[in-house]
């Protein structure tokens, strides 16, 4: 059923299909002269500080560079002083998560995207921005071209122009930089994330893609005496931790 949303700037937006549904909200396609965006409609309350962020997002003016590969908001809708959606440009591509796990993807190919990835970081570092979230569900890749674009871009680790810092709140524990894995993301004092920690996140995806989905700190299931050691992901934090892996020094 579609339904309609007047924006903060003036402008009607009409969903026609669901596209994702996610832990925050709901993204759907928007019916003409609008089918070349989405709409993300929060299906949890949006806090002050997220209301902010989101806010000072729409202000803030990066290169065309950046936005030909970073998916960021372009309009609001609000309700009751509250935001209800975003408005974004529309991409398209496979989601990483599911790229780079499938062998039928070349070797050629994942090296473009290794590059390409390296390509986004540095646009989004050269704007004085962090991503922080690397969740490979937000990177959509053109299987042609190689081509990475990031989306869900609204749980960045943001700088506004005032040089202020908004929290990226969540951060998959598989990803993130060893000082970093025990670091309460919603509360401890900014900034959590760096330039240096986006190269860790960028590194283990790279990892993931030339080895067709193995984490650099993974391992096999061992079985010692008849009896299974515990499996990689109950011991990969304290691996990470120690620079524990099985594939270089």
């Amino acid at each position: 059923m579609a339904t309609s949303y007047n924006s903060l700037l003036g402008k009607r937006y009409e969903t026609t299909t669901l596209i994702a549904s996610g832990g925050e909200g709901e993204i759907y396609a928007l019916s003409s002269p609008h089918q070349e965006k989405v709409i993300k409609v929060y299906t949890k309350n949006i806090d002050q500080q997220q209301t902010e962020k989101i806010n000072k997002m729409l202000n803030f003016t990066p290169s065309q560079e950046f936005l030909k590969q970073v998916i960021w908001p372009i309009d609001l809708v609000m309700n009751k002083g509250q935001i209800q959606a975003i408005i974004m440009k529309k991409a398209n591509g496979t989601v990483l998560n599911k790229l780079k796990n499938d062998t039928k993807y070349s070797w050629s190919l994942r090296v473009k995207i290794a590059k390409n990835f390296c390509g986004l970081l540095d646009y989004v570092h050269s704007e004085g921005q962090v991503i922080g979230d690397f969740n490979s569900n937000n990177f959509l890749i053109d299987e042609q071209s190689g081509f990475v674009t990031m989306v869900d871009s609204d749980s960045i680790h943001f700088k506004d122009t005032n040089g202020k810092i908004h929290r990226c709140p969540v951060a998959l524990p598989e990803i993130v930089a060893p000082e970093l894995l025990d670091v309460n993301f919603t509360s401890d004092p900014l900034p959590t994330f760096n330039q240096e920690s986006d190269y860790w996140s960028l590194a283990i995806h790279i990892f993931q893609l030339l080895t067709i989905g193995w984490h650099p700190f993974s391992a096999a299931l061992m079985r010692v005496n008849g009896k299974s050691l515990p499996s990689a992901a109950s011991v990969q934090h304290q691996r990470v931790k120690n620079c524990q892996t099985p594939f270089f020094r």
